[in-house]
């Protein structure tokens, strides 16, 4: 939903970045630009070649060490890196980094009124495009948990008695 909720806000290419094949594939398929597999040995000086010094914005839906850490790699000096996922840890980074990148973290969880405003406007526009759900048995519940933690479920799964 990140991915389509940038495409209706912004003009330029969107690039992702996800541990899940599926989720890289999913985005690509949605109108991503290009998908990176953040595991990928020497990924970061790819993306930081390839946009000529790194990335202006990035949102982090993960939330965790590795994402954050991950995210302060890629990020172009002065530019804002803004936190919603809330999976965990801690975050620690030197100064002298900090300072030299000159760069912004903010973490976001829900937005004001009027933000929510202009997305449901962008939604009731049709530029937003529904996250991919499909409808599952509850008894199958414990397969599901499972599939989310290997990273293998793309959308929602909802489940049914």
């Amino acid at each position: 939903m990140g991915l389509s909720f940038a495409q209706a806000m912004f003009t330029q290419k969107i690039a992702v970045a996800d541990l899940s094949p599926p989720a890289r594939e999913s985005a690509l398929k949605n109108g991503a630009s290009v998908a990176y597999d953040p595991s990928e040995p020497d990924v970061v000086k790819r993306m930081i070649k390839e946009t000529e010094g790194g990335f202006d914005e990035i949102v982090d839906f993960a939330g965790n060490e590795k994402s954050m850490a991950f995210a302060v790699s890629v990020v172009a000096r002065g530019g804002k890196i803004v936190v919603s996922g809330l999976m965990g840890g801690n975050f620690s980074l030197p100064m002298v980094q900090w300072v030299y990148k000159r760069m912004t973290i903010e973490g976001f969880m829900v937005g004001t009124l009027a933000e929510a405003k202009e997305l449901m406007a962008l939604a009731r526009a049709g530029k937003i495009k529904p996250t991919p759900m499909q409808e599952e048995p509850m008894a199958d519940v414990q397969k599901w948990i499972e599939e989310l933690r290997a990273g293998k479920v793309v959308g929602r799964i909802v489940l049914k008695n």
